[in-house]
């Protein structure tokens, strides 16, 4: 899901704001792997809260380019 709409992003946006968007999202997936690091020892929680951090990123995409 998250992966489909960033390809979309790639082709729809300019190249100064695909870059910044680039930028954006390396930062998000260092913050979203440092989360995953905290909530291994429960993978039912980790599962559950990594799916909604990343269903929010594709929220916040669409809000952002698509509205």
């Amino acid at each position: 899901m998250l992966n489909n709409l960033y390809k979309s992003l790639k082709t729809d946006l300019d190249k100064d704001s695909f870059n910044k968007l680039k930028r954006e999202q390396i930062q998000w997936l260092d913050e979203k792997m440092a989360k995953e690091k905290g909530l291994s020892k429960d993978k039912l929680f980790m599962y559950q809260s990594l799916a909604l951090v990343t269903i929010n990123r594709c929220e916040k995409f669409n809000e952002r380019y698509y509205k």
